[in-house]
């Protein structure tokens, strides 16, 4: 992306920086009293940046409503429904997430952002007196348009920032597998804008992370020498092996630095992000939700199941035929694949795709396994398989393969969004608790087709699918839709 003038800002203002992997330094022998440092300058950019956003934005949305209603008399309503507007959404936090969060996403502000909207265009019908005239149009266009440009320019104003500032420093305090997990899934991640430098744990000096990643880098006493060499922004606290005192007292000097702090909970495999914070005199706990689905909120997800594969059905209908005589003409055999796969509460089902392999696939996979790029587990998946077909390789990339699930769903075998649909085998490898991803019908997309189908070890889909069934909600099966078009037309994970 093009430099727009936001220039390349450094965590604190350092000229350069120490490569953590090429050069490590010299550690401090004796430790030193460090000047807190200032807040990341990308947290400052960005918090204008978006305000100046949500500026444009509203200014945006009231030229339109002043050239679709011709209320130029309405001036001074439409102007004091902007400045509530961005006075509930500084209220909100809607500025201040993005210097606190490694992942801060549009998506997931968007019901505060629409509440936001939505009050401040309240106030401005109450105290304009709009209410009593009945002119609440000017005012209600203002809101509709608002309600739809703020996201859109938001999403771009954070991909410009990032782009254009320089990759926040992340310090791992622990060396374990957890630590291991969290720097690879951090590094996965350029959009984060997150550069993970190493980990402080005991142990000995230069080793690297258990499950990989960048190396030990010193122990936790080591920690404002560090801080310094590094240019740290962010530490991570993940399951460090130093006792519990000496962990609290690098939290505490963590905290002195005025540095960011993530930490990862204990039996963070059942929490997910449905938490309730609160306390007993000063000891914070965890409130942990249950799964809510009524009665109403399953025929909601089945009506809308039912609408939007009809609609997409009757919309694609031209699109899936052509598939279908394509690869009918270059392959020779049938258009359809049928597998058995495990729906809700254990019941077989017989799922429909376009086929993209050859007609003997099955019968090659034993020659294949030692191929099997998903690890240890019952999954198999190949990059680059070799019973694939060149249409059905574009099928897949494109995800057009999957098209005729429609049929699935409209047959209440499936879903849009839900738990990945497992063949037997796969299935009958989920064990305990984890079975609880069976209590919900089995979708097209869900948590795995997000977060790239073949990068997702078979145990993490599991757990995956277990959080998405415990915490769901119609919002959340929105949110997974509306990433995986994304992901689609990024054409990845395929």
């Amino acid at each position: 992306m093009a430099d727009i003038g936001l220039g390349h800002a450094t965590s604190r203002g350092a000229e350069a920086h120490v490569d953590p992997i090429a050069d490590p330094g010299p550690f401090a022998q004796t430790p030193t009293l460090l000047v807190p440092a200032a807040p990341s300058p990308r947290d400052g950019i960005m918090r204008r940046a978006l305000r100046g956003s949500d500026v444009a934005g509203l200014a945006v949305a009231i030229g339109g409503t002043v050239l679709a209603t011709a209320a130029g008399g309405n001036a001074e309503a439409l102007a004091l429904f902007s400045v509530l507007a961005l006075l509930l959404l500084q209220v909100c936090g809607l500025y201040a997430r993005d210097g606190v969060v490694i992942r801060a996403s549009t998506l997931d502000e968007i019901p505060k952002l629409l509440q936001a909207l939505a009050f401040a265009a309240a106030l401005t019908i109450v105290i304009s007196g709009f209410g009593i005239t009945g002119d609440t149009a000017p005012v209600t266009w203002a809101w509709a348009l608002a309600c739809v440009l703020l996201p859109g320019f938001r999403k771009v104003t954070r991909a410009i920032v990032r782009c254009n500032t320089a990759a926040e420093r992340v310090l791992v305090l622990g060396s374990g597998h957890i630590a291991g997990l969290v720097a690879t899934k951090i590094q996965k991640h350029d959009e984060f804008g997150l550069q993970v430098v190493g980990c402080l744990d005991a142990g000995d000096e230069g080793r690297p992370m258990i499950g990989g990643g960048p190396r030990l880098l010193g122990t936790l006493s080591d920690v404002e020498e560090v801080v310094e060499e590094y240019d740290v922004d962010r530490v991570v606290i993940a399951f460090s092996s130093v006792p519990h005192d000496e962990m609290l007292d690098a939290i505490r000097r963590c905290k002195r630095l005025r540095l960011k702090i993530d930490v990862v909970p204990r039996l963070f495999e059942v929490i997910g992000n449905r938490v309730d914070m609160h306390d007993i005199e000063g000891l914070t706990l965890l409130g942990l939700r249950g799964p809510v689905r009524s009665r109403g909120a399953r025929a909601a997800k089945r009506l809308t199941d039912l609408a939007g594969a009809t609609t997409l059905l009757v919309v694609l209908s031209p699109v899936m035929g052509l598939i279908a005589l394509a690869v009918r003409l270059t392959t020779g055999g049938p258009a359809l694949f049928r597998q058995e796969r495990i729906g809700r509460g254990q019941q077989p089902f017989q799922m429909y795709k376009f086929r993209t392999m050859v007609e003997d696939a099955e019968l090659l996979k034993a020659t294949l396994r030692h191929l099997n790029e998903v690890g240890e587990g019952p999954m198999f998946k190949i990059a680059m398989d070799p019973r694939v077909t060149p249409i059905g390789r574009f099928l897949r990339r494109t995800s057009l393969d999957e098209l005729p699930q429609f049929f699935n769903v409209l047959r209440g075998e499936m879903s849009i969004v839900g738990p990945r649909p497992l063949i037997r085998e796969e299935s009958d490898a989920v064990l305990g608790w984890h079975r609880a991803r069976l209590d919900l019908t089995p979708g097209l997309t869900g948590p795995w087709q997000v977060m790239g189908r073949q990068n997702v070890p078979f145990d993490e889909m599991v757990k995956l699918d277990y959080l998405y069934v415990a915490e769901w909600s119609l919002w959340n099966d929105l949110k997974l839709a509306l990433r995986t078009v994304v992901v689609i037309l990024r054409r990845t994970g395929a």
